[in-house]
Formats: structure tokens, sequence, C-alpha cells
């Protein structure tokens, strides 16, 4: 396993290590699976209606996992997600209600591997509401 997912080059969409990593450290944490039976990382990437990101556990975490549904909510795509780092994932007016949200995800979904090392930490949700400026 690569340590934190560090490389900035790393295609995760269909991955099925990363897959495996996110979906046994959500069902640890949720008790419930991130996946209907009988589908996988090819699924959860192109057909999932809920959002789901992931970002690596570095000082200063950077995102390197977000599916179709993700790109479409936030407007940006696969190449633009892996490369931002996630404290600015909002509006600078909107960073504190996203730290607060992260803060109660942490508690929730870490990315933890079967040794047990903290790798990341990822968040879903499947309903959302775009907010317009006036």
């Amino acid at each position: 396993m690569i340590a934190n997912y560090t490389d900035a080059g790393l295609d995760l969409s269909y991955d099925l290590e990363f897959y495996a990593l996110m979906a046994e450290s959500f069902e640890r944490s949720v008790g419930r699976s991130l996946t209907p039976e009988g589908q996988g990382a090819e699924w959860l990437y192109d057909q999932s209606p809920a959002v789901v990101l992931a970002h690596n556990a570095d000082a200063d975490p950077r995102f390197i996992y977000a599916n179709r549904a993700a790109q479409a909510c936030f407007e940006y795509s696969w190449d633009e997600f892996i490369t931002l780092p996630s404290r600015l994932s909002a509006e600078a007016p909107d960073r504190a209600e996203r730290d607060r949200l992260l803060n109660a995800v942490a508690a929730v979904w870490d990315l933890v591997d079967r040794s047990g090392h903290r790798r990341g930490q990822a968040a879903t949700f499947d309903s959302w509401q775009d907010v317009q400026a006036d």
C-alpha cells in the first residue's frame, strides 16, 4: 500500500485496493456497506448517486478521490480535484462551515487500513442543494 497516498499522479478512480480501503473503513465506522451488494469500485465512481470524496493523511491534506457525483456537485474535474488541498474546497467565506463539517466527519469515517494505519479521511452525502448568489 502507498503510504498516505501522497503521489498526485495516482488515479484511484477504479483502484481496487483503494476501493477496499474506503469500503472496509466505511463499514467498520458506519456499520453498513458503502455500495449495494455486488457493486464495487466502478459503480462507486461512475454510477453512485451519492457524493464520495477522500483526502490523504498529509499535514495539508489533498483530495485523492472524487467520484463523478462529487465532480458534478462541486463542478471540478478529476484533475482539478486531485490537485486541490481539501482546505481550499470551499470559498473563503464558507471555509469555517466546511471545517465544522469535516471535524464531524473525522469521528465517523477515517480511512484506516487493515494494519490500523490512518491513510486519510473520506466523506459521503447523498443530498445537497445548490446555493446561487443573487
